[in-house]
């Protein structure tokens, strides 16, 4: 992993702990998880973007000493700058939700099978969630916009967890796979919706693809049947 680039999320997670405080999330330590990149590789990133803000006037509450020499690279101190000054623009729960989805991810969503995974003995459903879903900036406009509740059923998982699950919710891509060519362009306000993982699989069950208001109506139906069960409190 040596000299590589690095990611959007390891941005993301580098330029929150450059700002506030990387021990929200694991620290370096999650960071180095994501791709086994080097610590010292870790720790520099943090001190560049440290840097970097420092020099637009961006207040930071982390006590991170900024890099005083440049950096190696084509950009040299502007590497990511791109990534870093949209972050800015988020609250400090906002960017540290996305820190978190970005971990959650690394370790598979629940209800999620990862394209590189296999099927198990005793699993019978797979959750079909192609690279548009997965984007996180289109995650996170989305999510922006709609809120992290699902639009299916109302669930919100931080009301029900606690701030833990600030900001969590799956997202769910409207047009079936088979439409979405290579040069497509998500539109994260008409083409995603959040749902949550319940109803994300119902949506997917049987390898098809319901839409949001046939799995409304499925909700409907069930609540309206005599003798419906009540969920477990």
């Amino acid at each position: 992993m040596a000299g590589s680039p690095f990611t959007w999320a390891e941005v993301v997670l580098c330029a929150y702990a450059a700002r506030y405080e990387g021990d929200d999330f694991g620290g370096v330590e999650a960071i180095h998880s994501l791709n086994v990149r080097s610590r010292v590789s870790i720790q520099l990133k943090v001190l560049n973007i440290a840097a970097m803000l420092d020099e637009e006037g961006v207040t930071r509450e982390s006590a991170v000493n900024p890099l005083s020499g440049l950096p190696a690279g084509q950009q040299g101190r502007r590497t990511n700058w791109d990534v870093v000054s949209e972050l800015v623009l988020l609250t400090r729960e906002q960017h540290l939700a996305d820190c978190r989805h970005i971990l959650l991810e690394a370790t598979a969503l629940p209800g999620e099978l990862l394209p590189d995974q296999t099927l198990i003995e005793g699993a019978v459903l797979q959750v079909l969630v192609n690279s548009y879903e997965r984007d996180p900036l289109a995650r996170r406009r989305c999510i922006g916009h709609f809120g992290p509740t699902c639009v299916v059923c109302g669930f919100h998982f931080e009301a029900v967890y606690g701030p833990a699950a600030y900001g969590f919710i799956h997202v769910h891509h409207l047009r079936p796979l088979s439409e979405i060519g290579s040069e497509y362009v998500v539109d994260p306000v008409a083409d995603l919706r959040p749902v949550c993982p319940n109803c994300h699989a119902v949506i997917h069950l049987g390898g098809g693809c319901r839409s949001i208001e046939q799995v409304r109506q499925l909700l409907r139906q069930q609540e309206s049947a005599p003798g419906t069960l009540d969920m477990p409190k």
